[in-house]
């Protein structure tokens, strides 16, 4: 069986090296920072600590392997069936997410989308739920639009 932190970390590894290279893409507006920086840096640093992320759990899987524990271990930290349909429904969560944000605009998309993924992780408290999305919104709102100065997506009615 697979370790569930390999195997997530791999997919993350993958998953930024596929963002970091749809980069190239983007238009370069000539401006003082380029669109492209931002998710270059993001993407790079996602790639970085999720290998970091991947090595150490390739060493203690291994050192686990020499102890008798081993099998309890591994009972534990093995990819099983509701592993693949919390993925799976986060990556259906987050294509919703892109085929929404042009029609509700960005806050209310995001903080949705905050609150899904929130949800989906087993969060029950809803006014943690709430809470988070609303101020995580919040924060990603201030970050990209008021200090990137990033345009996103606005809902008609505000």
């Amino acid at each position: 069986m697979f370790n569930r932190t390999i195997v997530i970390g791999v997919l993350l590894m993958f998953l930024s090296a596929l963002f970091f290279a749809g980069t190239w893409s983007f238009f370069d507006d000539g401006g003082y920072v380029s669109p492209r920086v931002f998710p270059r840096i993001i993407s790079g640093c996602m790639f970085i600590l999720t290998t970091i992320m991947v090595g150490k759990s390739i060493i203690e899987h291994r050192s686990s392997e020499l102890k008798e524990t081993q099998h309890d271990t591994q009972l534990e930290t093995t990819v099983n069936r509701r592993t693949w349909w919390l993925i799976v429904a986060a990556v259906l969560v987050a294509f919703a997410y892109t085929q929404v944000i042009d029609q509700l605009g960005y806050l209310v998309s995001t903080a949705l989308f905050l609150a899904a993924m929130i949800v989906l992780f087993k969060e029950k408290r809803w006014y943690v739920v709430g809470t988070v999305s609303i101020l995580g919104t919040t924060v990603f709102y201030t970050v990209f639009r008021l200090i990137f100065k990033v345009p996103l997506p606005r809902f008609d009615l505000f």
